[in-house]
């Protein structure tokens, strides 16, 4: 069997596209067992499910979302520093070590 690098590459595609739609369709496979999970436990009014396979329990955790975080007061934020490593300065910085040392062996050469 032949293969064309351009059949080979857009295999490739098809495959990783396929995989995808796989790890999605699995992620929202386990959500909805989750929400069922949960729906029929709070139905049936328990917190802890035991099995000889499972254990299933719901966490004590609180989720909150807001929506304007312009409207919360300076006393509950705090500023964050961060360091970020310049990676084209450090790019530039190597090409002209390396110029320079080049030059230097190009004129040790003449001497």
């Amino acid at each position: 069997m032949m293969y064309s690098f351009a059949g080979l590459e857009t295999e490739a595609k098809i495959i990783e596209e396929n995989a995808k739609a796989r790890k999605q369709f699995y992620k929202n496979l386990q959500e909805r067992l989750k929400q069922a999970i949960s729906f029929f436990m709070h139905s049936a009014g328990k917190d802890k499910l035991e099995t000889g396979a499972v254990r299933i329990s719901f966490r004590a955790s609180e989720s909150m979302v807001i929506f304007d975080e312009s409207k919360i007061p300076d006393s509950f934020k705090e500023q964050k520093i961060e360091t970020v490593v310049m990676n084209d300065k450090i790019k530039a910085r190597l090409k002209e070590l390396k110029k320079t040392n080049e030059e230097n062996m190009a004129k040790a050469k003449e001497e």
